[in-house]
């Protein structure tokens, strides 16, 4: 199987996050340090007059200022909090690109050369996880890596979590950070692809829509109305529901001219300029 990778998205949303950590936890720390530089200085003065008091044998000053150097240094400048909420999205964002990455390779291992992976698409709609194009047609593929089970009613989606006794302990919606469910994470920007392959003369090409589950305790609830074509936990469900047994409909040159297309189709909704994490890289 061959592999284009047109841009890496998370990996750029997880370096920006991390400067902002890297940038935030630097003032942090700045601002502790300034505040044990202006503690120490308090306590030199302090300490001084103490001397001081004690040269000119001024006792009771004397003892005063020791009491108000040992309520000082009680009020020495706690080591600062690091906030960790933005820590917990680059290890959200670091499981994403892992799931993504245990796809790919699934799928290498199970595919000849006569299959193209696109990794990284994305137009004015959004991103696609993984286009999977060969003999049997296009596959867009959103790919979730979440640890629980989900559930949908049309594009309404939610994950369930489980103690290991199988209590119930949470649920809540899976959204992207726009509010969109899976299935709108992918129909928004494929339906928006398919509209570009149709007019290249690509009419009758469906573009099957597959919201692939890889955490290895993910699984499937209670699925009605769905409204991308599969739902599933197993990359090879995928295989043998979208390619295996399917006829072949696209020669070699087709794939190769719709490969070209969406790879030129990518590039032009790339804003301008390129980041070091995006690349458009075959294999």
């Amino acid at each position: 199987m061959r592999t284009i990778e047109l841009s890496n998205h998370p990996a750029r949303r997880r370096e920006r996050i991390e400067r902002g950590i890297a940038t935030e936890h630097a003032a942090i720390y700045a601002r502790h340090q300034s505040e044990l530089a202006d503690h120490a200085a308090l306590l030199g003065r302090l300490q001084a007059e103490r001397d001081e008091a004690r040269s000119k044998r001024r006792w009771l000053r004397s003892i005063g200022l020791a009491f108000n150097i040992w309520v000082t240094r009680q009020q020495a400048p706690r080591a600062p909090y690091i906030p960790q909420r933005e820590s917990d999205e680059v290890e959200k964002i670091s499981a994403g690109m892992l799931g993504e990455q245990q796809a790919a390779e699934f799928f290498d291992g199970a595919l000849d050369d006569d299959w193209v992976l696109v990794r990284g698409y994305k137009n004015r709609r959004g991103e696609i996880d993984q286009l999977l194009l060969g003999p049997t047609g296009l596959i867009a593929i959103e790919v979730k890596s979440v640890n629980g089970v989900v559930g949908c009613v049309a594009d309404e989606w939610w994950l369930d979590r489980f103690d290991r006794a199988g209590r119930h302990r949470e649920h809540k919606p899976v959204v992207d950070n726009s509010g969109r469910s899976p299935s709108r994470q992918l129909n928004e920007p494929t339906d928006l692809l398919a509209e570009h392959l149709r007019r290249h003369g690509y009419t009758e090409l469906q573009i099957v829509r597959v919201v692939l589950l890889i955490h290895p305790r993910s699984g499937v609830g209670e699925v009605s109305d769905l409204t991308v074509h599969l739902l599933t936990n197993r990359p090879a469900i995928l295989l043998e529901r979208c390619v295996k047994g399917q006829p072949r409909i696209l020669p070699e040159s087709h794939v190769r001219d719709i490969a070209n297309l969406i790879v030129e189709d990518h590039r032009s909704h790339r804003p301008r300029g390129r980041h070091p994490a995006d690349r458009a890289n075959t294999r």
